[in-house]
């Protein structure tokens, strides 16, 4: 099994990193194999809406989600750790 685990959050070492980390490594005990990515390190480009890529066709962006899409694709499960602002 494969878990993939994905920090949204900006600040690493915060509270969703280190949650995170422990999930994966509760699931890696388990026996999973486990990867996270940190979302802050990687470069993503909005979506240009060119109409061009089709289903089975590449995006015309080349940045890093071609990644996290191809990481996705093989996850068996994912978590996502998000920050929530209030106050």
């Amino acid at each position: 099994m494969y878990i993939l685990g994905i920090n949204g959050s900006p600040r690493t070492g915060g509270n969703c990193d280190l949650l995170l980390d422990a999930a994966l490594a509760a699931a890696a005990l388990a026996g999973a194999d486990t990867e996270k990515l940190l979302l802050c390190r990687l470069c993503i480009a909005p979506c240009r809406a060119c109409d061009k890529p089709s289903l089975d066709g590449p995006c015309v962006v080349a940045d890093d989600m071609a990644m996290v899409y191809e990481r996705l694709g093989r996850a068996d499960a994912v978590i996502l750790a998000s920050p929530i602002y209030f106050g």
